[in-house]
């Protein structure tokens, strides 16, 4: 049995046992997502944020936001459930807008493929609405998987960084932004912060982009105190 395979076996079975307090906590307020054979529905198995260990998340009915199962070793490497923590959902991505240069000429200028793309003057929307867009866009995600918001930044500057001059010359014909969504739970007493390392910071001003942090609250109160239970 792989890592994976065991973390997640752990994951399912801490999930519906609840040994730890935080997870009756968490699970007295929220639905997990079930697969097609009634389990948990796994979004992402992440062994790639700790050598040894593997974060199982689980979406959650309503919500943005992930719950997940830290699963690590114990000294006698065996592998065991260690933690169980709400994973806010994030996304990085950068915007470039323009009145007058169309997605396709930015693609041209820079030499890097977008996500996505979006034509001024195209309906959006409800239909009927009568809504169209007021700008071009063009826009590179970074992936919308489960993950910590420094790998999501991460991505998207490694693959501006080579391009990052062209990126800047755009303007002032284009708008630059480098856009941060941090999606956190309301029950949680904070929902944390946003940090760029040094380096992020270097190649957003090279590509001459502004910085947009929006952050969320959504999903219930924290008004459920769970029983008391094992609690690392």
């Amino acid at each position: 049995m792989t890592l994976a395979e065991e973390a997640v076996q752990l994951a399912r079975h801490e999930l519906e046992h609840r040994t730890f307090a935080v997870t009756k906590q968490y699970l007295a307020l929220h639905t997990v997502l079930t697969d097609g054979d009634g389990r948990a529905a796994v979004a992402r198995v992440d062994e790639a944020s700790e050598i040894g260990a593997a974060h199982v998340c689980f979406g959650l009915r309503d919500v943005p936001y992930h719950c997940v199962v830290a699963v690590r070793p114990k000294p006698d490497r065996d592998l065991s459930v260690d933690w169980v923590y709400i994973q806010p959902a994030t996304r990085a991505y950068l915007a470039i807008r323009s009145d007058d240069v169309p997605p396709d000429e930015v693609t041209r200028r820079i030499g890097l493929q977008p996500s996505r793309t979006r034509v001024k003057g195209t309906p959006f929307g409800r239909r009927g609405s009568g809504a169209v867009t007021k700008t071009h866009l063009w826009a590179l995600d970074a992936p919308e998987i489960p993950g910590e918001l420094d790998e999501k930044v991460g991505s998207v500057v490694a693959a501006i960084e080579g391009v990052a001059p062209a990126i800047a010359a755009l303007r002032p014909a284009c708008s630059i932004e480098f856009v941060i969504v941090y999606e956190g739970w309301v029950g949680n007493s904070s929902l944390g912060g946003v940090q760029l390392t040094s380096h992020a910071t270097q190649v957003l001003a090279q590509a001459g982009a502004a910085l947009d942090v929006d952050i969320y609250a959504f999903g219930p109160p924290l008004t459920h105190t769970a029983d008391d239970g094992e609690d690392a």
